[in-house]
């Protein structure tokens, strides 16, 4: 989906999936094209505040000048604001596949993200779905 939201994903050459087969499958994708992080200092700085992988996240963005960088974890979305980055959730890429009409619920994907261990408050859960129109 992620694809016909936003033109071009890079992924830092850092990346997590649940077995060499995953790992084989996103290095094939054509759509995905893996960068290796070159500014190793930003990152150490900010691994004492995050989690495994966000801080090569935010170096890897900084260093290809990327106009947004996809981040859910509070901490990590803080760290990028004070960089003077541009944020986007995972919510924030469901909603504008919705309103580009890419997915036709934007509720069916949030159950599917919460099947998968995806939290959100039931607030904003309502919040969203009045705001795109599916409440």
């Amino acid at each position: 989906m992620i694809t016909f939201i936003y033109q071009k994903q890079f992924i830092k050459n850092v990346f997590y999936a649940k077995d060499k087969e995953d790992s084989n499958v996103i290095s094939q994708t054509h759509c995905i094209k893996v960068h290796k992080i070159t500014n190793y200092e930003l990152v150490k700085s900010l691994e004492t505040k995050l989690d495994k992988g966000e801080p090569e996240a935010i170096a890897f963005s900084l260093e290809l000048n990327a106009d947004i960088i996809l981040l859910d974890d509070y901490e990590a979305r803080k760290q990028a604001e004070i960089l003077g980055m541009k944020i986007v959730g995972t919510l924030g890429v469901l909603l504008k596949a919705k309103k580009l009409n890419k997915i036709d619920s934007f509720k069916t994907e949030l159950e599917k993200l919460r099947s998968s261990g995806f939290r959100i408050s039931e607030d904003l859960e309502k919040k969203l779905l009045i705001n795109i129109g599916e409440l």
